[in-house]
């Protein structure tokens, strides 16, 4: 068997406006946003916050955009208890397919859909008491 370390994956997705979807993480979820080329229209963009990517990849000419999706698409680990300030910041300011919930896993988690339909889902294992 092939032997190597993985250091992480990243989630690439493909939207119709890099800049405006761009925009979006970052004026609702603080992502830095690393786009190609400097001026827009951009054909790609990195995202990046506090070690976290998400890719983002210009549709090209013909391709279709991805139907609006009944799972997640990204899945995004936070930690520091910050879960819970993060749900009472973006409830109001974002669609929340669904709300901060216990799950039997263990986690507490909440979805949310970005600018493009895409369903985030932001999770941390906080204490029982949380």
């Amino acid at each position: 068997m092939l032997t190597y370390q993985l250091c992480a994956a990243t989630p690439v997705l493909a939207v119709s406006d890099v800049d405006q979807t761009a925009a979006w993480y970052r004026e609702i979820l603080g992502f830095e946003a690393h786009l190609f080329p400097d001026t827009p229209p951009s054909a790609f963009g990195i995202l990046v916050r506090q070690g976290t990517e998400i890719m983002l990849r210009r549709l090209q000419e013909g391709e279709q955009a991805p139907r609006p999706s009944v799972a997640w698409d990204v899945y995004v680990r936070v930690t520091g208890n910050t879960l819970l300030g993060l749900w009472e910041a973006l409830r109001e300011r974002v669609e929340v397919v669904e709300p901060l919930c216990r799950q039997f896993y263990g986690d507490t988690e909440f979805t949310i859909r970005d600018c493009d339909g895409r369903m985030i889902c932001l999770s941390e294992l906080l204490p029982q008491s949380a």
